[in-house]
């Protein structure tokens, strides 16, 4: 392999875990949101437990 095909892999292979490090990000942050949305319904229900305790 010469350098010129050794430069074309690696842009090849820096550009496909640029793109997987993007869809990892993506996934994070639908992760995140979800735990976001359990987390406020989860404080909602404890408030209206401590509410109808009260």
């Amino acid at each position: 392999m010469d350098e010129k095909d050794l430069q074309k892999w690696q842009q090849e292979k820096a550009k496909e875990l640029f793109d997987y490090s993007h869809k990892l990000l993506d996934a994070a942050k639908q992760l995140s949101e979800h735990h976001i949305v359990e987390m406020e319904w989860g404080m909602k229900n404890a408030l209206d437990s401590a509410k109808s305790a009260a």
